[in-house]
């Protein structure tokens, strides 16, 4: 049974080469080298991303070059060609930096923001500088927010934290909120984080409070 199993995806797939469009067939061996290229370093920039790493992000700028090179899909409007590029990009930046292990919540302020902003630009400049403005952001975010390396019950509790810092935050609440009890929570927490959980919230109320007094 494995076997015609396996006969017949073999057969699929050469059917899926025999039916290439003709777009593909057309491609030069340096069109696919430049497509290559472009996925290739798509995928490290994300990478990047994820990683919240801004010395690798600043060392890829020659790299990230070839996305300025790209071909406009509305040749008699290519404002708009590169608008809807950026609005892709934001989305892709988004699913990088969830992948990263930031909060949706936060993903989607930043995201709706950059689309609103990507929409109102009036020229390629403004887009270009708004392209590597949205870059920083979304790494700085991965890098002051991540989550990624903590266990699902203390990624959920900083979570709660930070969505309820205005409010009294009490460890029984808390708990109540991640579904263990105080104990272990506060035993759990202070293994992770390397601080009681008090100590936490403290940190992250004065932290807030500076960035108010700043802006």
């Amino acid at each position: 049974k494995q076997q015609n199993s396996l006969k017949t995806i073999q057969i699929d797939v050469q059917n899926e080469f025999v039916r290439l469009p003709d777009t593909v067939k057309e491609k030069t061996d340096e069109a696919i080298l430049t497509i290559n290229d472009r996925y290739r370093t798509e995928n490290k920039l994300l990478s990047v991303i994820e990683n919240g790493s801004i010395e690798k992000l600043e060392a890829m700028q020659e790299e990230l070059a070839i996305f300025s090179k790209l071909p406009d899909r509305i040749p008699n409007n290519p404002l708009r060609s590169r608008k809807n590029l950026a609005f892709v990009t934001n989305t892709l930046l988004r699913k990088a930096a969830e992948q990263g292990g930031v909060h949706p919540v936060y993903i989607d302020s930043i995201s709706e923001r950059f689309a609103i902003q990507i929409e109102k630009t009036t020229s390629i400049q403004q887009l270009s500088n708004l392209h590597d403005k949205m870059l920083y952001e979304y790494c700085e975010t991965v890098r002051k927010l991540s989550l990624k390396y903590y266990s699902p019950v203390i990624r959920t509790a900083i979570e709660y934290i930070r969505l309820h810092l205005a409010e009294p935050l009490r460890l029984e609440a808390i708990a109540t909120a991640v579904h263990v009890s105080p104990s272990d929570l506060s035993r759990q927490f202070k293994k992770e984080t390397g601080q009681p959980l008090t100590s936490y919230i403290n940190s992250l109320r004065i932290r807030e409070a500076l960035q108010i007094i700043r802006s």
